[in-house]
């Protein structure tokens, strides 16, 4: 009977994994560079973090992402880290420094599981962007992070989804 239960257990034990399987579809981390048409940011404070909201509305909105973890499927899997400005709809260019940024409600946001997850305005840094086709622009710029001294920096196409 002991034989049998060590068999068991052991069974058991090896076949658990400690490794997660690798989804070929789904990548560890990814950044998603978009224009969105007719929209603008809103904010709110919600249950005491302020938060921002990209609605519907008369403005372009660009939107930077990175995303850890996309398929993670626990409630506190996974990290995301956004930027969002907007311009005037009807632009062909822009260049934003530092105050600036304010204007064209600039936000950082970071969303976890974890504290603090509070938009925070972007008012260090620079963006500039052009115009290259009706869905594609191209942004270049860096920015310090609120509250830290880290920056992101971008030199890439955003394109209209």
């Amino acid at each position: 009977m002991k034989s049998f239960l060590v068999f068991i257990t052991v069974l058991c034990l090896l076949s658990c994994s400690r490794s997660k399987s690798k989804d070929p579809d789904c990548p560890p981390f990814l950044y998603n560079y978009r224009v969105l048409s007719q929209r603008t940011i809103d904010t709110a404070t919600t249950d005491n973090i302020f938060i921002y909201s990209i609605n519907p509305g008369n403005k372009l909105v660009f939107l930077y992402q990175y995303i850890n973890d996309p398929c993670g499927m626990a409630y506190d899997a996974g990290y995301r880290e956004s930027v969002v400005f907007e311009v005037p709809a009807d632009a062909n260019s822009f260049s934003f420094g530092n105050k600036e940024l304010k204007n064209a409600n600039a936000y950082h946001r970071i969303e976890c599981f974890c504290p603090n997850t509070n938009a925070r305005p972007v008012t260090e840094g620079s963006l500039t962007g052009y115009k290259l086709s009706n869905a594609t622009w191209h942004v270049q710029g860096t920015i310090t992070i609120p509250g830290s001294s880290n920056v992101i920096s971008i030199n890439k196409s955003f394109t209209e989804k």
